[in-house]
């Protein structure tokens, strides 16, 4: 984040969203849902959320709460990006430098 911070122009944030559908003891971005997502972010507070790509079914656009990222991004009022998790949970960063705007929001499940 602290990175990303430093292209010009960005103003990034990383969120740390606690697992409301699930249980707040859930601390994997695979088990978040739309709905955990709409409890913890004020719409358009971004122009764009930058998310993980394993939020989502297998090849759908659908989280685990059957809420679909079209639903998502309208009730939240902003865009949304995606980025591909390799299998130890590291994120493609130069997909996220790619996707950068001015105000955006990169995600991450809460930790206690």
């Amino acid at each position: 984040v602290r990175e990303m911070g430093q292209v010009p122009g960005a103003n990034v944030e990383l969120l740390a969203v606690p697992n409301t559908y699930f249980g707040e003891n859930i601390t994997v971005t695979g088990l978040l849902t739309g709905s955990c997502l709409l409890d913890a972010i004020r719409p358009g507070r971004f122009d764009r959320l930058i998310l993980p790509d394993n939020m989502l079914k297998f090849d759908e656009d659908i989280f685990l709460d059957d809420q679909t990222v079209d639903q998502l991004a309208k009730a939240l009022r902003m865009s949304m990006s995606w980025v591909s998790i390799t299998p130890l949970g590291k994120p493609v960063v130069p997909e996220v430098y790619c996707i950068l705007q001015t105000s955006c929001l990169l995600m991450a499940a809460a930790r206690r």
